[in-house]
């Protein structure tokens, strides 16, 4: 680097990323190594950078489920989504409410391995079938049900609830 007033002095950069955190300090020296590796067309510390940063890069993991939404249950989906969604349960990350909601449905399809296309085609046929409510229905049963007398790590498909059984059993004696 020259000695010109524009350039700052390495060393006075090394100084003040010293007096950071840890992690923000490695930033900080690490593009300084960086910017020097450029500044001297080192294109073999460059390259050696770049494989270090990826080595120490920590892969994402892949953000679907391992489940999917069932066979025609894709518009039943959709209409709760909406529903949540207009009701602002969804925020985007950058806090604002989700306001796209083509955009929001098809990240929740991929999420669940599931393709959804013009979920307002799906609404609107929804609503010309006479059968919009349906599943609104079901969930206002299923809520009522799970208020009135169940929670919800309750297994409720054909099996008693604690609650229903009786807190005393009678047990044979057998001798052995």
């Amino acid at each position: 680097m020259s000695d010109n007033k524009d350039c700052v002095k390495i060393q006075h950069l090394i100084d003040e990323a010293e007096r950071l955190p840890k992690e923000e300090a490695m930033v900080v020296l690490k593009a300084i190594r960086s910017a020097v590796a450029v500044g001297n067309d080192d294109w073999y510390r460059i390259v050696e950078l770049a494989m270090e940063r990826i080595a120490e890069r920590q892969d994402m993991q892949p953000s679907n489920s391992s489940y999917h939404i069932a066979n025609r249950q894709i518009t039943n989906f959709v209409k709760i989504m909406r529903a949540a969604y207009d009701i602002h349960i969804f925020e985007c990350n950058n806090g604002l409410y989700a306001s796209n909601f083509e955009e929001f449905i098809s990240a929740l399809g991929a999420f669940f391995n599931t393709e959804i296309n013009a979920p307002h085609v799906l609404l609107s046929t929804a609503k010309q079938n006479n059968n919009f409510m349906e599943v609104f229905k079901k969930l206002t049963a299923k809520a009522s049900d799970y208020y009135t007398r169940g929670d919800a790590l309750e297994n409720t498909r054909g099996k008693r609830s604690a609650k229903e059984c009786p807190m005393e059993m009678e047990i044979p004696f057998q001798e052995f």
